[in-house]
């Protein structure tokens, strides 16, 4: 029994390392973004879990029924993506749809089965430390320009709105925005919560990073998520006054660092002059300094803090105060006007890298992208359009002239893929965890839930406002606090009247066996299948490039073979035969494309360019026309002249 004591607590021990180190990876990993890197994760992830069933190591006991119902709620949400295959304009985008919800289903079945009744803190800590690595990761490559290849410049180059903004190593500024809120509330509550008083220490002194690298985003997505999160901490809190406190020097060394990078302009802009170096290396001295002031003070003021108490709130007082303050916010905001800003597609906004959203009421085309997503529900409110079909949706009909993917919110996307149906599917997932949280916050593990609760309303309201979903660096803590929130990690050894006879425990423990067992043979195949035809597809490019066109044509169709519905593969088929000069055999692929993808302009266009160059010129016009209909922009002049030359 002792052997045994010791490697669980060994186990304990290893797990937030092993959570922090895999994070930072997902994250440098571009936010685990690459389509081959979601399915083979889908991959590793349920291989593990069939093992684990098929051991009869898990379920060993009866998993409470908010984690079984919040898994319905995902399994139902892929199962649903799955069943639009039918009706997409595009099934191949459906069908990857699958697999990420199959990806962060896998996630969560594996947090609910490896924690046991009290571990959250394991997984809270472990994703604090993997959130800290990032944004000082993030930080560095201003502090020194030279670091990580340049951080943020060749995205800027590919993206010049996106010059100024912090993004790296997420890859996109809102995204890593959202990470930082989680990182900031986490930090804020191991300044209250850590169990040794220098830990506490540092987690504060830490604090004014993600503050600094939030400003540094530009995002006010992310500090709306991080003040959502630290409210939620402080209403949940017993011990409100040393997480205030916490908050208060973190909140007040993040905003000296920011005052100082305010008036470094080389700095904001992420430019690499020798003045850039300069104010980097500033900045880092400042930062060091400002950690450890933050950290020492924080340390000096344990004990006081924890002595302190706040008064009784009359909320009889407070909550008219509250209305009549937020009543004269609205009138010196000047309600009309920020409308007014927020749906225009340009908007307004400062010339400052650092506060040029953050200042600015612009809604940066979420008016039109959230617009979009409405009509497209009302295209089709029962089945909507297809599981990640969107983007198509908006080339076809586009209410600015803009390049987009997502509709910049997960629960109007889902409204808007899925219907009437696949809404309540994702708000059963994130509801019923905060439900199942609320229940358990007085059950003894009072701490952890509020921690849970504050990164599931942080994520929620991230997901709410950027496409965090598709990118799994920014969404995976959420799907982790879900676990937390609805599995035995929260529910330490208290009962909760959940428990049925054991001739009816153990039919259900069956019956999630069999279900998982299922449910993991299909992620596995789903995720197999997507990840061999990008493979074939890399393969097919690769090749291609390097002239080997009669490879590139066998690699493309085998990734037809393998992907049938897809309209990838033979898109990529006929693009090989054009430069191989085999026109007809590239218009019978574009023609085959086009049968599976008739709403995507880039078929289109190139059957467009084909008959071209067979002089068919007034068919190419036709199939031009076509194209430029499901465009969010008309075709280049060029495109047509190119393909006859």
């Amino acid at each position: 029994m002792g052997g045994r004591s010791r490697v669980t607590g060994a186990l304990r021990h290893a797990l937030p390392a092993f959570v922090a180190v895999a994070y930072a990876a997902l994250a440098f990993a571009d936010g685990g973004y690459s389509q081959e890197l979601i399915a083979g994760a889908t991959i590793g992830i349920w291989l593990v879990l069939g093992i684990v069933v098929v051991a009869r190591a898990w379920p060993r006991a009866l998993l409470p029924v908010p984690a079984v119902v919040t898994g319905t709620c995902l399994a139902g949400l892929g199962g649903l993506s799955a069943l639009s295959m039918l009706w997409a304009d595009d099934a191949g985008r459906a069908f990857f749809a699958v697999v990420r919800v199959a990806g962060y289903l896998g996630l969560f079945a594996l947090v609910v089965a490896g924690s046991p009744p009290g571990g959250a803190r394991a997984w809270l800590v472990g994703l604090a430390a993997g959130l800290t690595i990032v944004c000082a990761a993030a930080l560095s490559t201003r502090f020194d320009p030279s670091l990580f290849g340049g951080g943020d410049r060749h995205l800027s180059e590919l993206l010049p709105s996106s010059a100024g903004r912090l993004s790296y190593p997420i890859g996109y500024w809102n995204g890593l925005a959202a990470c930082l809120a989680i990182d900031a509330v986490l930090l804020a509550w191991l300044g209250a919560h850590a169990r040794e008083r220098l830990g506490r220490a540092v987690a504060v002194g830490l604090l004014p990073l993600p503050v600094l690298a939030l400003y540094l985003t530009s995002s006010r997505a992310g500090f709306g998520a991080a003040l959502v999160g630290g409210a939620v901490l402080l209403a949940l809190e017993r011990t409100r006054v040393t997480l205030l406190g916490g908050m208060l020097l973190g909140g007040a060394g993040g905003t000296l660092l920011v005052l100082l990078a305010s008036t470094r302009d080389d700095f904001l802009r992420g430019l690499a002059t020798s003045t850039a170096y300069s104010q980097g290396l500033e900045m880092l001295l400042a930062a060091l300094a400002c950690v450890l002031a933050v950290g020492a003070s924080r340390y000096r003021l344990d004990r006081s803090l924890a002595r302190m108490r706040l008064p009784a709130i009359r909320w009889r007082f407070v909550v008219p105060v509250l209305v009549v303050a937020g009543a004269i916010a609205l009138v010196a905001a000047r309600l009309p006007g920020r409308v007014h800003e927020f749906s225009s597609i340009y908007g307004a906004g400062s010339a400052t890298p650092g506060q040029r959203d953050l200042v600015s009421a612009s809604g940066s085309g979420r008016y039109q992208f959230w617009g979009a997503a409405l009509h497209a529900f009302g295209s089709n409110p029962i089945k909507g359009i297809g599981a990640g079909n969107y983007q198509l949706y908006w080339n076809a009909h586009p209410e600015a002239p803009l390049w987009i993917l997502n509709a910049h919110s997960l629960y109007l996307e889902t409204l808007a893929e899925l219907g009437i149906l696949g809404l309540p599917l994702v708000l059963g997932f994130l509801g019923t965890a905060a439900v199942s949280g609320l229940r358990r916050i007085g059950h003894g593990l009072r701490a952890e839930v509020a921690a849970a609760l504050a990164v599931l309303a942080a994520g929620a309201l991230s997901a709410g406002l950027e496409w965090t979903w598709q990118l799994p660096a920014a969404f995976v803590p959420v799907v982790i606090a879900v676990a937390l929130l609805t599995g035995p990690a929260t529910r330490g050894d208290v009962s909760t009247g959940e428990e049925p006879t054991a001739r009816r425990g153990s039919a259900r423990r069956l019956g999630l066996a069999i279900a998982t067992i299922v449910l993991g043979w299909v992620s596995v195949w789903a995720g197999g299948v997507a990840l061999a035809t990008d493979w074939k597809l890399d393969s097919s490019r690769t090749a291609a490039e390097q002239g080997d066109l009669t490879a590139a044509a066998d690699d493309a169709r085998d990734a037809a073979g393998i992907q049938p519905w897809s309209v990838e593969p033979r898109l990529q088929l006929a693009l090989v035969e054009e430069r191989a000069g085999n026109l007809r055999a590239a218009r019978t692929a574009v023609m085959e494309a086009i049968d599976r993808a008739a709403g995507d302009w880039r078929p289109w266009a190139v059957w467009a360019r084909i008959d071209a160059r067979l002089g068919d010129l007034a068919t190419s016009r036709g199939d031009a026309e076509i194209a430029n209909a499901l465009r969010p922009v008309p075709l280049p002049a060029e495109f047509l002249r190119v393909g006859r030359g």
